[in-house]
């Protein structure tokens, strides 16, 4: 969840209003919305999360990629694009690990 807080106010200050801006505007705000989706299936409902982690990590890995290969405006939003796909890889490892619950 802070992972797609972090991903929405970064965009008010660090995407540039032209082309390549919306551009990444609208590929952050697809993962933003999937991490923050995810996020709250596996805050709210308690075991495993298989299906949520493999979202989260296909969402970090989409970050990552687009933070290091797309063309940005601003480096400081190419740095929190990597940061926060990092976070989402470990956030995943740590959603597809968590033990399930006692029956």
């Amino acid at each position: 969840m802070l992972i797609t807080a972090t991903l929405v106010v970064s965009q008010w200050n660090l995407v540039a209003h032209n082309a390549t801006g919306a551009s990444n505007s609208f590929r952050d705000t697809v993962w933003a919305i999937l991490l923050g989706l995810c996020g709250l299936r596996v805050a709210v409902v308690p075991g495993r999360h298989r299906i949520a982690a493999a979202v989260i990590l296909i969402s970090g890995l989409g970050l990552v990629l687009g933070g290091t290969l797309a063309e940005h405006d601003h480096l400081g939003l190419q740095l929190v694009e990597v940061t926060c796909g990092c976070l989402a890889v470990a956030c995943a490892l740590a959603a597809y690990l968590s033990p399930s619950p006692p029956k």
